[in-house]
């Protein structure tokens, strides 16, 4: 008997809040942080990071 999708990913994958996801992003210096995307497990975030520029 197959496992429900849902089951088989929280075993085998560890899952942050998105209180957890937006906590990372600003440690690592990003700011401006929406969530954008939201869909099972899966969330897109938009942020800013002054301090980078690409070239």
């Amino acid at each position: 008997m197959a496992l429900p999708s849902s089951t088989a990913i929280e075993g085998s994958v560890s899952m942050l809040s998105p209180e957890e996801d937006e906590a990372i992003l600003r440690a690592a210096g990003f700011s401006d942080i929406s969530l954008f995307y939201a869909a099972f497990i899966w969330r897109g975030w938009t942020r800013r990071n002054e301090g980078f520029e690409v070239s």
